[in-house]
């Protein structure tokens, strides 16, 4: 239905290097299911960062194209696993 999510991330030792690094665009694990009816359904994004990191920050861009259909998303989680 013309919508989209794009799920950007960043890693760093700190929250002061976090906030010096550019966004990187993260891929889903799988494509993105599309509701007209108002359900939500899962999707994953798994990141592996090259380097350790101890703060890490994400960034949610939701577009459409058509402003009557407003992508939405609930019940966010972000588990960092070092």
């Amino acid at each position: 239905n013309d919508t989209e999510f794009e799920v950007y991330y960043k890693t760093g030792t700190d929250e002061a290097a976090v906030d010096a690094l550019a966004w990187t665009l993260a891929t889903p694990d799988s494509p993105i299911p599309v509701s007209d009816t108002g359900a939500f359904n899962e999707v994953e994004w798994s990141i592996d960062p090259t380097d350790d990191f101890n703060a890490f920050a994400i960034k949610i861009v939701m577009k459409t194209e058509n402003p009557a259909l407003v992508p939405q998303g609930a019940a966010l989680r972000a588990i960092a696993l070092v």
